[in-house]
C-alpha cells in the first residue's frame, strides 16, 4: 500500500508556504538584510504619479534580483522563470510574479545601488565563510566555448563556515560577478546550502552594506 496521493487534488486548508522555508535558508537572511536596510534611494527612483497600476514593492524585488544573483541567476529571463517554480524565491516574492520587463526595468533604474548592496554583501558573506567563490567550467554543447574565468557562489556547510577565503580572492570573486550581471549571463546551480544566523548579525550585515565610504 502507498501513502495517499491525489494530483492536483484541492486542500481545504492550503499550508503556509512559509512552513517549507528552513529557518536557516539564505532567503530568510537575505529578506531580513533587506528588511533592515534604508532604501530611500531606491524609493526615491520611482516616480510620484497617481496614475496607473501601483508598481511592485522595491524591497520585494531587490530581495528577489540579489537571491537569484547569490544562485548565479543574472538574466532577467532566468529570474522571472524561477519565481515561478522556485518555493524561495516565491516566498521571497509573496506570490508575486512579475516579469522579465518589470525586472529590467527595476534593475536599470536601481542598478547602481544594487551592485553596491550585491557586492558588500558577498563580500561580508565570504568573509564570515558563509559563501566560497569557486570558478568552474561551462561547456556549451554548441559552440564548445569555455567561460573558466566566470564565478559562482556556493553556500557552505555549516561545518566550514568559518573558513572563509582570502580578501584578494573575494575582491576578485565580487569584480567577475559583477561582470556577469552586466552581461546578463545565467549560470544554473542548484546548490543553495543553509546558513545560522541571528537577528542581531543580519543588523550588522545591513549597516555595513549601507556603509558606502
Amino acid at each position: 500500500m502507498y501513502k495517499p496521493y491525489i494530483s492536483n487534488d484541492t486542500l481545504l486548508f492550503p499550508p503556509n508556504l512559509g512552513d517549507f522555508i528552513p529557518q536557516d535558508a539564505p532567503a530568510r537572511l537575505i529578506s531580513d538584510i533587506v528588511d533592515l536596510m534604508d532604501l530611500k534611494e531606491i524609493h526615491a527612483s520611482y516616480s510620484k504619479a497617481s496614475d496607473g497600476q501601483p508598481p511592485y514593492h522595491p524591497a520585494m524585488l531587490l530581495k528577489a534580483v540579489l537571491f537569484g544573483y547569490m544562485n548565479n541567476i543574472f538574466s532577467t529571463r532566468g529570474l522571472e522563470s524561477a519565481m515561478t517554480r522556485d518555493a524561495h524565491l516565491i516566498w521571497l516574492s509573496s506570490y508575486q510574479f512579475p516579469d522579465h520587463t518589470t525586472i529590467s526595468r527595476f534593475k536599470t533604474r536601481c542598478m547602481p545601488y544594487i551592485k553596491i548592496i550585491f557586492s558588500r554583501l558577498v563580500m561580508i558573506l565570504a568573509g564570515r565563510g558563509e559563501i566560497e567563490l569557486s570558478e568552474d567550467l561551462y561547456i556549451d554543447g554548441t559552440t564548445i566555448r569555455s567561460r573558466a574565468a566566470r564565478r559562482r557562489i556556493k553556500w557552505r556547510s555549516n561545518a566550514e563556515k568559518f573558513a572563509a577565503s582570502a580578501d584578494e580572492d573575494i575582491q576578485e570573486g565580487v569584480k567577475a560577478l559583477l561582470e556577469q550581471i552586466e552581461s546578463g549571463d545565467n549560470a544554473d546551480d542548484s546548490s543553495t546550502g543553509h546558513i545560522t544566523y541571528t537577528k542581531e548579525e543580519a543588523r550588522g550585515i545591513a549597516d555595513r552594506i549601507e556603509q558606502k565610504a
